[in-house]
């Protein structure tokens, strides 16, 4: 995941975050496997987009990059 993070680094519309769901449970969120990775858009917050945890970071980059220009095309498209 710090790859990711540094990968990253710099794009003000991105955050990285990282809780113990053992210690922090959400009562929205089932968390069984460990780790478990959501992906929020900014104005979603009640819809995370699980990602598999057995993805390369490669992949990983990929699927947030393309959440992430649908998110801002999508945005232009309501403008």
């Amino acid at each position: 995941m710090e790859k990711l993070a540094k990968h990253f680094k710099g794009l003000d519309n991105l955050i990285f975050a990282r809780i113990d769901a053992s210690l922090n449970e959400h009562p929205k969120l089932q968390v069984d496997d460990y780790p478990t990775l959501f992906f929020y858009l900014a104005d979603e917050k009640t819809n995370p987009i699980p990602l598999p945890t057995k993805s390369s970071t490669k992949e990983l980059a990929a699927l947030i990059n393309k959440n992430l220009k649908e998110h801002n095309r999508e945005i232009r498209d309501e403008l």
